[in-house]
């Protein structure tokens, strides 16, 4: 395992949370979105067998199809549910499914309107170093942008349904979700000076920044997603849990996969790169619901680095937020 130091002289970093508006939904229900004279009552039934933890509530989209089984522009049905079980009213005529959840706090899911191109993504989180012309995450991560990491999501679609008009008896549409989601489990040891921190973060590259939801395996768009690190100072040792979309493809091939852990210390911030490509190796091109990245022993002493190399001034009094619309 290799290991280093980027060194940086002191800069005074800002760090600015793009906290997303959603502007006005861009997709629409057949005939305005209201429940037509003679919609028929469907049952939806969740099957969640294949999935690691339940939602609470979902989101189905309902996307007509021709004769021929090809999707009508702009016909869309949109129904916002909650439970295992529940009833909704549809129109009666074909359709290609596509459900996900949408109790989620970092994902944002534009392009409602064509399935084709539905997917999942999350917040940017923007790091910008004043009085350097390149940011700190930039030179870190080879210019990939950084993410917050996704919910735990789940997709379930359904190629062709088709709503009887006046069924004998009511019909019920039963969906089994999938993960959309990689839970990732990050140990490393050896951490000594701990007891100086007030927080720590880590950061990992290379990995997918967006999933398309109607498709079990298109992913795109590597990133470096940020994420929480718990750390226990009597036992020098850093854990964090979090979900990624899927590894990407490097976009050169010889790129170095990073997980860099970031330590809130006095006054300063100090990050330290670990090249975990020999670890995530066996993983990628694989289909896996679990990473394991462990590190049985760092050897960092925190206080060796106090006011030294690989550190960067943060003023927490300057960070804001930026509005950004998106259209959905």
């Amino acid at each position: 395992m290799k290991t280093g130091f980027i060194k940086a002289s002191y800069m005074a970093m800002t760090v600015t949370i793009s906290a997303l508006t959603l502007a006005s939904c861009d997709y629409k229900d057949i005939e305005g979105g209201e429940i037509l004279p003679g919609s028929e009552a469907l049952d939806i039934d969740f099957d969640f067998s294949r999935v690691d933890s339940i939602p609470r509530s979902y989101t189905v989209m309902f996307y007509s199809l021709d004769e021929e089984g090809n999707a009508l522009e702009g016909e869309v049905t949109r129904r916002d549910v909650v439970g295992r079980k529940t009833t909704v009213r549809v129109p009666p005529g074909d359709y290609a499914i596509t459900a996900w959840n949408n109790d989620t706090h970092h994902v944002t899911v534009p392009g409602l309107n064509d399935r084709d191109s539905l997917y999942a993504t999350t917040l940017t989180l923007d790091t910008r170093a004043r009085n350097d012309p390149k940011t700190v995450i930039d030179s870190i991560f080879s210019g990939q942008r950084l993410y917050d990491y996704p919910d735990y999501m789940v997709h379930a679609n359904v190629e062709e349904f088709t709503v009887n008009r006046n069924p004998a008896e009511q019909q019920t549409l039963t969906l089994q979700p999938d993960s959309m989601v990689i839970t990732v489990n990050c140990h490393i040891g050896g951490v000594r000076g701990l007891a100086w921190c007030s927080r720590v973060k880590g950061a990992m590259s290379n990995v997918s920044g967006k999933r398309y939801i109607a498709s079990h395996d298109r992913r795109e768009n590597p990133v470096a997603v940020m994420f929480e690190s718990s750390y226990d100072k009597d036992n020098d040792t850093l854990d964090g849990t979090f979900f990624i979309f899927g590894l990407s493809e490097r976009i050169e091939p010889e790129a170095t996969d990073r997980l860099v852990l970031f330590f809130w210390l006095p006054k300063t911030c100090f990050f330290y790169p670990i090249d975990i490509s020999g670890q995530l190796e066996r993983y990628r091109g694989k289909e896996v619901s679990h990473i394991d990245i462990i590190i049985e022993d760092l050897g960092i002493d925190l206080k060796d680095y106090l006011g030294g190399q690989g550190m960067f001034n943060l003023n927490v009094e300057d960070w804001h937020d930026i509005d950004i619309d998106i259209r959905m």
